[in-house]
């Protein structure tokens, strides 16, 4: 008797723990996107190409990979995005002459973020400002899917 109590208990834990993951899978937004320039995350570069990008479990943490899967970059938000086009599905570039950097993700659903600057994008914005050009970056939009 005390062994199918135990059984039963034993079983009924793992399909409680089963359905807590099986729940929670689905709460990460992802998206897919087709960039059709080479461009810069905060630590990394990236050729034109498809990738996927993903929430993890991990708040503050996006992961980007390519479309073969095989390379994956973690992307560090600095917060949610204000824009008023959080409803779309789109990645928001910055652009400097010809040099691309990955600012904003947005998922849909009133989900955005704003990731973290590059060191190479805040070496250009740094010598604008030193310049006196006050130079605006080209917002560069690419639809997701």
């Amino acid at each position: 008797m005390k062994m199918r109590v135990l059984s039963i208990a034993v079983t009924a834990s793992l399909l409680v723990a089963l359905a807590v993951i099986t729940a929670n899978a689905g709460i990460f937004a992802k998206t897919v996107a087709t960039i059709p320039f080479d461009f810069a995350t905060a630590k990394h570069t990236a050729s034109a190409g498809t990738y996927t990008i993903s929430e993890t479990e991990f708040p503050g943490v996006l992961l980007l990979t390519d479309a073969q899967g095989d390379h994956g970059v973690f992307l560090f938000v600095q917060r949610h995005a204000d824009s008023k086009d959080v409803a779309k599905r789109e990645l928001v570039f910055h652009r400097y002459g010809k040099q691309y950097f990955l600012a904003q993700i947005m998922f849909g659903e009133q989900r955005g973020y704003q990731l973290l600057m590059s060191p190479a994008e805040l070496e250009i914005v740094k010598s604008n400002s030193l310049a006196k050009n006050e130079q605006k970056p080209e917002l560069v939009y690419v639809a997701a899917h």
